[in-house]
This record gives structure tokens, sequence and C-alpha cells, in this order.
């Protein structure tokens, strides 16, 4: 479905956006937006970083059925960044 979906928009894979699309196909809702910010601010996520959250944000969105990413598809990949980072419970604690 996922695939699907990316397919749809003629964008290629979300993992493969350049940062012109990935801003136009994975901009967060305000909420959604809210939260990133306040992560990259107390992750000090890099740029890389903060790019990848959008990235898998708008995949679990397309796998959800969405067409807009909205702020549990923001919320969920940055649990999922919490495994790849290896990261403590407690920095995550401080965004939630």
């Amino acid at each position: 479905h996922a695939r699907a979906a990316q397919a749809a928009r003629a964008a290629g894979l979300n993992a493969t956006l350049d940062l012109p699309s990935l801003e136009r196909l994975a901009s967060p809702d305000a909420p959604g937006a809210a939260l990133l910010a306040k992560a990259a601010e107390s992750l000090q996520l890099s740029a890389r970083a903060y790019h990848r959250t959008l990235k898998v944000a708008r995949t679990i969105a397309d796998l959800d059925g969405a067409d807009a990413v909205r702020r549990i598809h923001v919320a969920e990949a940055l649990s999922l960044k919490r495994q790849w980072a290896g990261a403590d419970q407690a920095s995550f604690a401080k965004v939630s």
C-alpha cells in the first residue's frame, strides 16, 4: 500500500526524495511540525536526521492511508528514531 501511494505521487520512493519533493510531500500539519521542531531542538537532530524522520513519517502516513503527514505519524517516526539511535528514554520523554 505504501509503495502504491508513493508510485501514485510519481515522486519515487520516500527514502529517495530530494529536499524540494520532501518539503512538498512530507510537510506535517501544524501539531506535527511543532512536535518535530521540539524534538529537533531537544534531541539536537542533525539536518540529515530531521529529513530522515520526515521521510519515515511520510511512509507511516502512506501505510495509514493518509494524504497528509499528521502529528501521530511524526510521533511514530520519532519513536522509531529512538530505536535507531539507541537513545535513552529520558531524552525522548522531553519531546512527548
